[in-house]
């Protein structure tokens, strides 16, 4: 078995667009909107020194990407994690970000499926109806993976231990930085009309960062399990963590967590983008269930896996936190 990791960056940001591109804003005011991230977008393409062959990378994220394309995005996440070193990289950092909103509305509107895009009128109803349905869907596909593996068949995630060990090493670049993309939400700049939403959020961020208790800090808990599965890898806001030695080599984690981290750093000129992003991020996945399974039958640590789905719950967990953090700004606007 061939242990992948299905990370889709545009997945990931189109349920942003429920606020800016949906709820929030006209028709006309939708087309201004996208005119202005496809101009920038292009403007970022012309005048950027990546050379063409890593202007693909940055367009789909392939997975068999050429490893200096994937270097581009290990350079950017350690300079991100040391911005006080590496200011100048951030006009570059803001025309990357919108230059993945732009790549995720062309999806968007090219895919079969258009998601929270199929919302066509704002209410709370249709909003809560929406992550019910596919909340319910990720359920009714975790009842059947049961089924079938009640009836007999094998894990689908890792055949061996060996594989789930390389499985969890690759995806450390993301999990390091768990919560990342609400790490400057409600700061004392934050306008103060948006101060319930944002506490909203900042609640979820405590919560990642283990409401003080470090034995809770969602990175900490995946440092450790790193320790268990004997890949014990520098902090990731080194130099060391991008080095070519620790085989961390699969192109959308790199991307991925570069999106977590530059979705963070522009709170006020993009906080409904962080907000969407948020409610996306928050919801509790098919992936992540079956990992927690399979891990225990391997007799490894699943403890991060468990403690997203009690903490991710639709109820009162960080899913319905995020989806009133977008109600109070949509309704508010």
């Amino acid at each position: 078995m061939q242990v992948t990791i299905d990370i889709n960056v545009s997945s990931l940001f189109q349920m942003l667009f429920v606020v800016v591109f949906v709820f929030s804003v006209s028709v006309t005011a939708r087309s201004i909107l996208r005119t202005r991230a496809t101009r920038i977008a292009a403007e970022f393409l012309r005048c950027s020194k990546v050379k063409a062959g890593k202007h693909a990378m940055l367009e789909r994220g392939r997975s068999n990407a050429p490893v200096e394309e994937m270097q581009l995005y290990k350079d950017l996440y350690f300079k991100l994690q040391n911005l006080e070193q590496y200011p100048q990289i951030l006009p570059q950092a803001r025309d990357l970000l919108i230059l993945m909103f732009s790549e995720t509305l062309t999806n968007a509107h090219k895919s079969s499926t258009p998601g929270i895009l199929s919302i066509i009128h704002y209410t709370r109803k249709n909003l809560a109806t929406f992550l019910k349905s596919e909340y319910d869907k990720t359920i009714q596909q975790l009842e059947q993976y049961l089924a079938r593996r009640k009836a007999g068949c094998a894990r689908e995630m890792f055949g061996d231990r060996e594989e789930a060990r390389r499985w969890l090493k690759q995806a450390a670049p993301v999990k390091y930085v768990d919560g990342a993309w609400l790490g400057l939400i409600n700061k004392i700049t934050t306008p103060f009309a948006f101060r319930r939403a944002c506490k909203d959020a900042w609640q979820i961020l405590s919560e990642e960062l283990g409401d003080g208790d470090p034995d809770k800090n969602h990175v900490h808990v995946y440092h450790e399990l790193m320790k268990e599965i004997g890949s014990e890898l520098p902090e990731a806001h080194t130099a060391g963590f991008i080095h070519p030695r620790h085989e961390l080599d699969e192109p959308r984690v790199w991307k991925a967590a570069v999106a977590q981290l530059l979705i963070s750093l522009f709170p006020h000129e993009f906080l409904p983008e962080i907000l969407g992003f948020n409610m996306h991020y928050e919801g509790v996945t098919l992936e992540t269930m079956k990992a927690a399974k399979e891990l225990e039958e391997l007799k490894l640590n699943a403890s991060y896996f468990l403690l997203h789905i009690a903490i991710d719950n639709a109820d009162l967990g960080h899913t319905a936190i995020a989806m009133q953090a977008a109600i109070r700004y949509i309704e508010h606007m």
